[in-house]
């Protein structure tokens, strides 16, 4: 364990952002087991109104809460960028993280916090949009869900800051992502994962810009989801070695590197927000139920989200696939010299 760590300021930064978020979504909990409690009682009862007024004081928090989970990956990349110089044998940001037990696992827990916090964002809108009579304990429920994410972002992120050693010789991306490189000119698992996210990333822009993506929720949510779970594999396996031109060169840490022109930062800017659209329209198409009222209250949002998840998914395509076309616009070929 090295306190020390934590006078570092990515380090710092990282554990306050989970920290700050956690606490939030707790003062937002303790409101909404007071709204669960008075659920039960007549609309009229003052004691469930008092309730409902303290809940709307939710809706701020839970947006803090918000903020710190999205800048948590950013940040953690950022630090780990920075510190790599500091640590023997490292090459980029990928020894920084790999060089504790929760490094990569706490960047899929603030990834996880984003979305789950996005998701409770648009429950909030739906619920505001309707009578309060007809969805009294959905978002409370949703508010109590948030605690355990948050917890566990918090206690990965802070392991990881703890356990960290920059005096240790740390693994190089060429002895670790890199090794996972056969012979050939690019691997069956790459090549799968960058098909599947350019199939997923046009499935999910054409049914968020198309008008008649709406009768499709339930797919443009499931290719939304997918695309952002493949996108930094894909990139890693098939983008990376086109970047740095170099077969062996499979390491999307990289990507957030100068060399790598930055590209991490809008792939992974991509990815948040089409997991947070897809993850909400999901929730939406799940709480619509024929209903008039209803219906005026999801569609407007599914159709927000739509728009956003189709913008953030070609996004994605464009970055990774533009080094790969720059590279065969410069070569003639798409296939990557080996080492």
């Amino acid at each position: 364990m090295t306190l020390s760590n934590l006078l570092r300021v990515p380090l710092l930064a990282r554990v306050t952002l989970a920290l700050v978020a956690l606490v939030c979504v707790a003062f937002a909990a303790g409101l909404a087991v007071e709204r669960l409690r008075t659920a039960s009682l007549d609309g009229r009862d003052p004691r469930r109104v008092r309730a409902s007024r303290r809940f709307e004081l939710a809706t701020p928090l839970v947006s803090v809460a918000l903020v710190g989970a999205v800048l948590g990956p950013l940040v953690s990349i950022l630090g780990a960028t920075q510190l790599h110089a500091e640590l023997r044998g490292a090459m980029c940001g990928y020894g920084v993280l790999d060089s504790t037990e929760t490094g990569f696992t706490q960047l899929g827990t603030a990834f996880a916090a984003a979305v789950a916090c996005g998701g409770w964002m648009t429950l909030h809108g739906f619920d505001r949009a309707l009578d309060e009579d007809l969805v009294p304990t959905v978002l409370a429920a949703a508010t109590l869900a948030l605690v355990p994410v948050l917890g566990l972002d918090l206690f990965a992120a802070l392991r990881h800051v703890l356990e960290l050693d920059l005096t240790v010789v740390a693994t190089c991306c060429s002895s670790g992502a890199d090794g996972v490189a056969v012979a050939g000119r690019e691997s069956t698992v790459s090549s799968l994962a960058f098909d599947l996210s350019v199939l997923c990333g046009a499935v999910t822009a054409t049914l968020g810009l198309a008008p008649w993506g709406a009768r499709h929720a339930r797919a443009f949510g499931a290719s939304a989801l997918v695309l952002s779970g493949l996108l930094f594999p894909a990139a890693a396996g098939v983008t990376s070695p086109h970047v740095f031109e170099r077969l062996g060169h499979r390491c999307a840490l990289c990507l957030f590197e100068v060399d790598g022109a930055h590209l991490g930062y809008p792939l992974l800017l991509a990815a948040l927000a089409v997991a947070i659209a897809g993850f909400g329209v999901l929730l939406l198409e799940a709480r619509r139920d024929g209903r008039p009222e209803t219906e005026a209250a999801a569609l407007p949002r599914m159709r927000a989200l739509r728009r956003l998840g189709a913008i953030a998914a070609l996004v994605a395509l464009a970055t990774l696939a533009g080094p790969v076309l720059a590279y065969l616009a410069r070569t003639g070929t798409l296939l990557v010299p080996l080492p």
